[in-house]
């Protein structure tokens, strides 16, 4: 086995301590490296010996023998440095609020992205876990692909391929009702789900066993927070809960086992599992997870799957396929219909990512840039070193570890912000954002020690070269026209453009969808949610009563709430049409009769649905089960509302056209009646526009009513909200209240776009400020050592104009060019941000344009500041020299 040290560890040993230090440290890092050799890969190895290398970064142990300091330059090393940088202290300060500042900003990004990465990656097995989808594919050209699954027959997957280890459905994903000490309570992600879960998932048990959670019927396991909340400090095994069933009956389910709350960096968010009490229960739609055996290919069962399918799907599903997704990638990868829960977006974190790039790269053209003139302003310090004795390595290790000084405090300011500020942006995101202590730990390590070599390379190099008396005479004056630097300084005004060009389109996609009219108002309406079943045989008495309230104007009801996504769809046949192939599939909004007016929706032909429905047939019993409601559908009365997308891909052109043609919705589990189209209403915006507008048949169906909508008066929403709740009380005391705001509904769609907007204003804020302090610093240093050339300039008759000019056409080339070079790559950045929504603005010039006057004014403003030393008596300032 090689003991050898790697080479790079071996270079920086020898260039920080003395040659008898180094020999010893060596041998010591030697028979550390062949122990970890004996129990990790090469890569491996070599990363935890640098670990230990950098613990040995300490003052302390950083000296040189009597012999290697003839210059005397490493017996007070920092006393020196302490000295140099107290006597320069307005420059020390800018790079240490520069530094700091982009440190504690590239931390909370790291933190942030290292959240959004990990989703899901809790679990021991993730890698093994995937999520079955459904892609259902029509001859008509329809195509959706789900996050869940509709069809029995994936229960099977488990006998037909043995290298599926554990198999588990998630169901009845609707919100439930939960009556613990009659007290009804009202939770989302309730999920019955197949007891071998805890065989797939790694959940941490407070009380009770995973083998035996699930094991009998009508057992519940519930969360930490949800057993607090049902039972206070009570012990909550073996006591009872009941479950109320849309239908209104209720079942008794026995608690069997607590678990802690699950963190927040998952895709499947759980408050209570149930079982599924019986075996015909495991249908319809559901999540499917399985996990694969170890060491088995997800490519291959992935390939086989449409083998799968064409042996067990029905004639009309031949063309569906199956999918797989693996666990980890759910989060950032996964934008399918009906998601469990919203996901992020890979683009958000890589724009983020890039942000922190930007700033951490601008705070090091900063940091160079100072800590260059500084460097090179001491020429004539450099030279009697060298008279004495100083030698290059002595040099450059000076200037280095001055550099790692002034990094390190830099670090020390920047981690008490950083724990102070996570909280806040915690707050901010709605989410618990665990800090990475390791990754943020070596971070800031390689930043101590890669932004030093950065910055004090160039000036060592540069000194180390000058003969002694060159570097006494030299004074720093040769610095003012360094290309290099002006070329720096145009990069990190480049990379300012790009970062305010993508806030500014940022800012306007938003406003955009903040101001686009979607086809219906949300404002002053409120809705009543997930109304009983009891309330739908009686909702034209209900809606009576809430009318009654002073400042409610009108009071309809929908299935799905404008905001939300319509989760039911059918196959529209017009008069004519027979065969399921012949028509096209649509969304399917169960409405009340006078549902578009109170969301304000614009008729282009035609008007409501007629009033004879509402009285068209008895409604069944709640307790009717699907296949005896089929009758029902199959025979009542319809007329259908259509919008403009519908219209069109049923062939009509003109609005009027529509009106009176009779048309049918049918799919695999019902058929709704010919009726006549009696209107149709101007394309709407049911969801985000994130998404593009749907075909979409509105029709009149008591039994799917799910919420109540009311236009009000705003002036007296305290007073309603409390009349309200007593006319809820007096009927339906026993079920949750739900009021919520419809236009608060909408901003829920874009408080992720609206979260990162400030984010990224913020960020962009902070990078001009950082690069305003870098070229304040900079440009102050560039006015001292040329004083003498501005002084002879106004001697010989220049204005001031004319030395504000003078400086101020020095960068603004370096800054034009960098800024044209950055727009194509902003360009094609936020075209493809742009991409994820079906409706956003085009990128135009003008974006650019006033980031490219926001940096211009941002320089004018940086050579106004300093412009009094521009402005000095010639005769002073000559005569002083």
């Amino acid at each position: 086995m090689n003991s050898q040290l790697p080479s790079n560890i071996n270079r920086f040993i020898r260039l920080l301590f003395s040659k008898n230090e180094a020999e010893i440290i060596e041998g010591d890092l030697r028979e550390l490296y062949m122990e970890y050799r004996k129990k990790n890969s090469i890569s491996k190895s070599k990363f935890k010996l640098f670990l230990q290398v950098i613990g040995l970064l300490r003052p302390q142990i950083i000296r040189r023998s009597n012999s290697q300091r003839p210059t005397g330059m490493s017996r007070n090393l920092f006393k020196v440095i302490i000295r140099n940088l107290r006597r320069k202290i307005s420059f020390s300060t800018i790079n240490v609020l520069g530094l700091s500042t982009a440190m504690v900003v590239s931390f909370l990004i790291l933190s942030f992205v290292h959240f959004e990465m990990s989703y899901d990656k809790f679990h021991k097995d993730y890698n093994r876990i995937f999520r079955v989808t459904y892609q259902e594919s029509r001859e008509n050209g329809f195509s959706e692909h789900w996050a869940r699954v509709p069809v029995d027959w994936v229960n099977e997957l488990p006998e037909s391929f043995p290298q599926i280890e554990t198999f588990v459905r998630f169901q009845d994903f609707r919100t439930r009702d939960i009556i613990v000490n009659k007290v009804a309570y009202r939770e989302e992600f309730a999920f019955s789900v197949d007891k071998e879960i805890f065989d797939l998932f790694d959940f941490k048990f407070l009380q009770g066993q995973p083998d035996k959670a699930l094991a009998q019927p009508f057992s519940v396991v519930l969360t930490e927070r949800l057993a607090k909340k049902y039972f206070k400090e009570e012990d909550p095994v073996g006591k009872e809960i009941s479950v109320r069933h849309p239908a209104g009956h209720q079942e008794r389910y026995t608690v069997t086992a607590l678990i802690e709350d699950l963190p927040a960096n998952t895709h499947l968010p759980i408050n209570l599992l149930t079982t599924i009490n019986r075996q015909e229960d495991r249908t319809w739609w559901a999540f499917i997870y399985l996990k694969l055996t170890a060491g088995s290919p997800p490519e291959a069962l992935e390939s086989q799957l449409s083998d799968f399918v064409a042996s067990v799907a029905a004639e009309g599903e031949v063309n569906d396929q199956l999918h797989m997704q693996a666990l980890s990638s759910i989060h950032l990868q996964s934008h399918l219909a009906r998601e469990i829960v919203p996901n992020g977006q890979m683009e958000y974190v890589i724009v983020f990512l890039i942000v922190g790039i930007v700033i951490l790269i601008i705070s090091i053209v900063n940091f160079s840039n100072l800590n260059t003139v500084q460097s090179l302003g001491r020429s004539r310090e450099v030279g009697i070193r060298k008279v004495l004795g100083g030698s290059r390595g002595h040099l450059a290790s000076y200037f280095y570890m001055e550099s790692v000084f002034l990094c390190f405090v830099s670090l020390i300011v920047a981690i008490p912000i950083f724990f102070w500020v996570m909280p806040m942006l915690e707050l901010f995101l709605q989410k618990e954002i665990p800090i990475p202590h390791r990754m943020v730990l070596i971070f800031a390590g390689l930043l101590v020690l890669i932004i030093p070599w950065i910055s004090s390379t160039f000036p060592a190099q540069v000194l180390s070269r000058l003969a002694p008396i060159q570097a006494i005479r030299e004074k720093g004056f040769g610095i003012v026209n360094s290309r290099s630097r002006k070329i720096l300084v145009g990069f990190q005004f480049a990379l300012a453009i790009g970062l305010i060009s993508a806030m500014l389109v940022t800012q306007r996609q938003f406003r955009f969808m903040q101001a686009k009219n979607l086809g219906l108002s949300g404002d002053q309406v409120i809705a009543i949610k997930n109304i009983p079943q009891k309330m739908k045989r009686n909702l034209p008495s209900m809606k009576q009563s809430l009318q009654s309230i002073p400042g409610i104007e009108e009071v309809s009801a929908c299935m799905e709430l404008p905001s939300s996504p319509i989760k039911d769809g059918a196959i529209l046949l017009i008069e004519g049409q027979n065969e399921r192939e012949q028509g096209t599939r649509t969304d399917i909004q169960i409405v009340d009769l006078n549902f578009p007016e109170v969301m304000d929706m614009e008729y282009l032909a035609g008007g409501a649905l007629p009033e004879y429905l509402t009285s068209a047939a008895a409604l069944p019993p709640a307790t009717a089960s699907f296949e005896e409601l089929t009758p029902y559908l199959n025979e009542r009365s319809r007329a259908y509302v259509i919008n403009e997308s519908a219209m069109k891909i049923a062939g009509w052109t003109d609005p009027a056209e529509a009106i009176g043609k009779n048309i049918r919705m049918v799919n695999s589990f019902y058929e709704l009646k010919e009726g006549p189209i009696a209107g149709v209403v101007r394309d709407f915006h049911q969801e985000s526009l994130k998404t593009a507008i749907d075909p979409v048949v509105m029709v009149y169906e008591p039994l799917w009513l799910l919420n109540i909508v009311a236009k009000v008066n705003g002036n007296q929403m305290a007073d309603i909200i409390r009349k309200i709740e007593t006319l809820w009380s007096q009927g339906y005391g026993d079920y949750p209240l739900e009021i919520t705001f419809l236009d608060e509904e909408f901003a829920k769609l874009y408080a992720a776009e609206k979260r990162q907007l400030a984010l990224m204003t913020t960020f962009t804020y902070l990078t001009m400020i950082i690069a305003f302090l870098g070229v304040f610093g900079l440009l102050g240093y560039s006015l001292t050592v040329r004083q003498k050339e501005i002084a002879v300039r106004k001697v010989l008759g220049a204005n001031l104009k004319t030395i504000v000019s003078l400086l101020s056409k020095e960068y603004m080339s370096t800054i034009i060019i960098g800024g044209c070079l950055i727009i194509p790559i902003v360009w094609f950045i936020m075209s493809r941000w742009l991409d994820n929504y079906a409706y956003h603005v085009p990128i135009d010039g003008t974006s650019f344009l006033m980031a490219f006057l926001s940096v211009w004014l941002l320089w004018f403003f940086t050579v106004a500041s300093q412009i009094g030393k521009a402005n000095r008596n010639p005769a002073e300032v000559l005569n002083n020299e």
